[in-house]
């Protein structure tokens, strides 16, 4: 969420002043440094990569990271690779999200980090830049993040200071397909006992087994509403077993789950994307996409080395974009893709957005495709900056728009550009070079919104055979617009 935040010139200075002099603060049990040049004398020190963590305490989401996400064991571990550089601007002295760390100290900082990073009057929180000794920036990413996510872009820049992590060595014994069961639940203790389905959870799946086909996606909403983990399993393994025998009843009920308030059930699906029918592989693995867990990285990665069906080799790829955030193999698969001229490209190259935050290797990617592809495959690289939002790739799209001669594409690349630097896009027309003056006019009516974004990306979906969720409702929401 983007907040208006301002700072007098003459408060920085006399804060700056201050923060120099303060010792570092602990809180839920990592250390915040309380300031910038500290720390990254600290981190040049150590060898090790700073995070620039920004948040705001009216957020609510920021508020959770700070409960749920920074005092998770696993984050306070991997912290300890890392030099925490705090940054927020808090209405009150009162209110503070990192105890141990004065409201001056964390003022400067974040007028430190903006200074650097290009922030004008307006700052997403909550924020994570991940930066070298030197300020270069390694990893970013805007948003919420759970401790997975967080995790995951951590250890993103740790590869690329070419530190070692420790999801890269194989889990010893383990084959490919067992990527699924070498990780654990997230948050369960590793020698904790798996919980049993209860009386209520068996009652429901097997309702679902005998229910007609035209009942079944709704007593799956019924147990996704009572059910934690161990009830949906049941049902995903009744799927398994063919229980069900119809092939489109048994990828309806996997589709239910496909939405992200189902993500902790993630786990469940993992078995299905080496299912024998396609259909079933093909419904779990965008319910997968749509889910945006974690989890979900390893068993994509290596389904799609065995994986015959172009469709669900697509949707694989496509996956890979919003649950592989921050893991290289899934960036290194995808980039592959994506220097081809096939419709495993154009998927690859519509998924690389949420990789774009602070990685110049990507922007390369897409920036360089630009001229060596057409049509769909335009529409591929504008769709990953606009999912992307990343500030640093406002040059790139300005540097399209002057050498495009395409209505349709100059247009649609000021759209994303003026979503990426939050501000109105003009509405000068551009005249294709064959006449077509048509075409840019008929897409900047639709300019600005989420229907007009949507219609102009709708070609990227058209030809998919499982359609998602969110495309779906929004659908639904809007019918005769």
């Amino acid at each position: 969420m983007r907040v208006l935040i301002a700072i007098a010139a003459l408060s920085v200075v006399a804060l700056s002043q201050i923060v120099t002099k303060a010792a570092p603060g602990k809180s839920s049990g990592v250390t915040w440094e309380a300031s910038v040049d500290a720390a990254l004398a600290k981190a040049r020190r150590e060898g090790k990569p700073v995070v620039w963590t920004i948040m705001i305490h009216r957020e609510v989401a920021c508020r959770r990271m700070m409960r749920r996400v920074w005092s998770d064991a696993s984050v306070i571990a991997k912290a300890r690779e890392f030099v925490l550089i705090p940054c927020n601007v808090y209405a009150t002295p009162d209110e503070r999200l990192f105890a141990g760390v004065t409201v001056a100290q964390v003022r400067a900082n974040e007028t430190e980090m903006r200074a650097r990073y290009g922030e004008g009057k307006e700052v997403v929180a909550p924020q994570h830049i991940i930066s070298d000794a030197d300020g270069k920036v390694l990893a970013r990413k805007q948003y919420e993040l759970d401790a997975g996510e967080l995790i995951g872009l951590m250890d993103r820049a740790l590869r690329k200071m070419g530190k070692a992590v420790a999801s890269d060595k194989p889990v010893d014994g383990a084959k490919p397909d067992d990527s699924a069961k070498a990780d654990p639940a997230p948050d369960a203790p590793a020698d904790a006992e798996p919980e049993a389905p209860t009386e209520e959870d068996a009652r429901l799946v097997q309702m679902i087994i005998k229910a007609p086909s035209d009942e079944k996606a709704d007593l799956t909403d019924e147990l996704l509403k009572t059910s934690d983990l161990p009830g949906v399993e049941l049902l995903m393994q009744a799927i398994a077993k063919k229980k069900i025998r119809s092939e489109k009843d048994r990828a309806v009920i996997i589709r239910r789950l496909g939405y992200e308030k189902h993500s902790p059930l993630a786990k469940a699906l993992l078995p299905l994307v080496s299912d024998k029918s396609r259909s079933v592989r093909n419904a779990a693995v965008v319910s997968l996409e749509e889910m945006k867990h974690p989890v979900a990285t390893k068993p994509l990665v290596a389904r799609f080395a065995k994986e015959r069906d172009p469709e669900v080799k697509k949707d694989i790829l496509r996956a890979l974009g919003v649950v592989g955030a921050g893991n290289q193999a899934a960036l290194d698969l995808l980039v592959k893709h994506a220097k081809k001229r096939t419709k495993l490209g154009q998927n690859a190259l519509m998924s690389l957005g949420p990789h774009l935050q602070g990685d110049p290797d990507v922007r390369k990617v897409l920036y360089e495709r630009w001229p060596k592809t057409e049509k769909n495959f335009h529409l591929a690289i504008l769709y990953s900056y606009w999912t992307g939002k990343d500030p640093e790739t406002a040059d790139d799209l300005k540097k399209i728009k002057k050498r495009e001669r395409s209505g349709t594409d100059y247009n649609l690349a000021e759209q994303v550009l003026a979503v990426i630097e939050d501000r109105r896009p003009k509405t000068e027309d551009r005249d294709g070079g064959g006449g077509r003056r048509g075409r840019g006019r008929d897409l900047r009516r639709l300019l600005g919104g989420e229907w007009g974004l949507i219609m102009a990306f709708r070609p990227l979906f058209d030809d998919d055979k499982v359609e998602r969720n969110v495309s779906k409702d929004f659908r639904a929401r809007n019918w005769g617009r």
